[in-house]
């Protein structure tokens, strides 16, 4: 069973370090966006929001005090929001980039879940 554990663990930080890898090649091809500091407010407040309940229940603040300089650093640059184009307006090599970032993060998403769910499968 140990085996199985680290095979599956190894397979899925190789499928990590292939997706940081292609994310970082393909976002310095295509950075042509400044910085969505309304996007990092709101992502902010959806971290301190979870780790709020996270810090009380597991005495670990992480979540929180990253959402809390999120949500702080968008606010300072408040000026600088700017809304997003509709999915409509994108142009078709940025529509497909997006994509392939989705499908590459849901593969990731339900690979680590499936690795959960066999470590903790017992017979």
């Amino acid at each position: 069973m140990p085996e199985k554990i680290w095979l599956s663990s190894s397979i899925v930080i190789a499928l990590l370090i292939i997706g940081f890898l292609a994310f970082f090649i393909a976002a310095k091809k295509y950075r042509t966006q400044k910085t969505n500091y309304k996007t990092l407010f709101i992502i902010g407040i959806i971290w301190l929001g979870a780790g709020i309940p996270l810090g009380i229940s597991n005495k670990n603040w992480g979540f929180a005090v990253m959402g809390l300089l999120f949500a702080v650093v968008g606010l300072l640059n408040k000026k600088r929001w700017y809304n997003e184009p509709k999915w409509s307006e994108l142009p078709p090599a940025q529509r497909k980039f997006k994509l392939t970032l989705l499908v590459i993060l849901a593969i990731l998403v339900l690979g680590g879940l499936a690795i959960l769910l066999l470590a903790n499968y017992k017979n």
